[in-house]
């Protein structure tokens, strides 16, 4: 009998199981008897991006570490951020991880406020990985930027790099002063500093990873989205908004460039849209998962499998738009092979192509052992649908 190649290729359950050990729960339930399989952990460009990209088909990146202070005010706490690095001749490739600098996993419950968080520390962050380097190296950063618990338009990491000066108030900020999110609504210039850090690098290219599309400002823009799982009150919210809607003003008057409905602007309380049009040229704003594809030839893994695994903890209305899922179920379609989606709870009935069958885990187990349990509960979930998957194959082979 031929062995199959099975490719998994998951998003992490959130709060239960990183992407990695999704696929091995497969690899465990269904055994390697018949099957060779590959995994690819995957990200959308929030947490776990730095898991998901730090293995290509050219090597491993070296680890590095940088102490930050934690992204809270008043703390004086510091944490040690990883990223990794890779040298090719006078090329040097980088990886971030916001979530690890400024994350909402961070933070403690009460400590969750939008108004009292910042993304200087990374700035500290890039601006350690800049000064290792001459004005004419070639650096590329790659940053994930999901799952931050800012909401400051990247102001307070530009300010951190020299990049911006910002007068509250009329008042100009000294050099050292940390910018918060609560200091948007007072905002009444943005200075664009030329001998900020990132302007001095002229081959300096950064990628941004985002894992949403959300405008800046507006119903669907970075704080009416996403500022009240960080911790904003309804009151907070409004006030944000229109620190946002400033932010946006000044930033059209003297950059010229109009964020206010620029898909992706909103992504982690706006920093994609502030780093985009104040770091003009230097940024591109990109889809997560199809930047990690390309590193990790993701296509070409598909393309010779016999079956793709794929899931996350919630399979749900944002999973058709660009995550991973839909990412993966796009190029099964592409190359005829059986997408299976397997997840913690299946909120929609629609699956994205007549490749697709989806299962989930809160159909077969209680919500505290799938929680408490992941591994397992996935395992057995593949190993119990084995025919119904291997059906579905000869089904698209037919």
């Amino acid at each position: 009998m031929k062995r199959l190649q099975i490719a998994c290729c998951f998003d992490k359950f959130k709060d239960s199981l990183k992407a990695r050990e999704c696929g091995k729960a497969i690899m465990q339930g269904l055994g390697q008897v018949n099957y060779d399989f590959v995994n690819i952990p995957l990200s959308d460009g929030g947490e776990g991006f730095l898991e998901a990209i730090k293995k290509d088909q050219e090597g491993n990146y070296q680890l590095d570490h940088v102490q930050v202070r934690r992204p809270v005010r008043n703390s004086d706490l510091m944490i040690t951020v990883p990223y990794f690095r890779k040298q090719v001749e006078n090329n040097f490739l980088y990886v971030l991880e916001m979530a690890t600098v400024c994350g909402l996993e961070l933070l403690k419950m009460e400590e969750r406020n939008p108004f009292n968080t910042s993304t200087f520390g990374l700035g500290v962050v890039i601006g350690n990985i800049l000064k290792q380097h001459g004005k004419k190296d070639h650096i590329h950063i790659l940053m994930g930027i999901g799952g931050s618990c800012t909401n400051d338009a990247g102001l307070g990491c530009l300010k951190c790099l020299g990049c911006v000066d910002i007068e509250l108030n009329g008042k100009l900020m000294s050099s050292g002063e940390v910018f918060w999110g609560g200091d948007l609504i007072n905002i009444s210039d943005i200075l664009i500093n030329t001998e900020g850090l990132p302007f001095q690098y002229e081959n300096l290219t950064i990628d941004i990873a985002c894992d949403v599309n959300n405008p800046f400002i507006g119903e669907r823009g970075a704080v009416h989205t996403f500022s009240k799982q960080k911790g904003a009150t309804e009151e907070q919210r409004e006030i944000l908004e229109k620190g946002m809607n400033q932010v946006a003003k000044l930033i059209q008057r003297h950059q010229n460039i109009d964020i206010s409905n620029l898909s992706g602007a909103g992504a982690a309380g706006g920093i994609a849209g502030g780093f985009y049009s104040i770091l003009n040229g230097q940024v591109n704003l990109k889809k997560g998962i199809e930047m990690i594809g390309a590193i990790n030839n993701l296509e070409q893994v598909i393309s010779q499998s016999d079956i793709v695994f794929t899931g996350e903890g919630s399979y749900d209305h944002q999973s058709e738009g660009g995550k991973v899922v839909s990412w993966i179920a796009q190029l099964c379609k592409k190359y005829s092979k059986p997408c299976i989606i397997l997840c913690g709870q299946k909120k929609i009935e629609t699956l994205p192509n007549e490749n697709c069958l989806a299962f989930d885990l809160i159909s077969k187990f209680k919500l505290e052992e799938c929680m408490s349990n992941t591994f397992e509960c996935l395992a057995q979930l593949a190993k119990e649908h084995e025919n119904d998957i291997l059906k579905k194959r000869q089904g698209i082979l037919n």
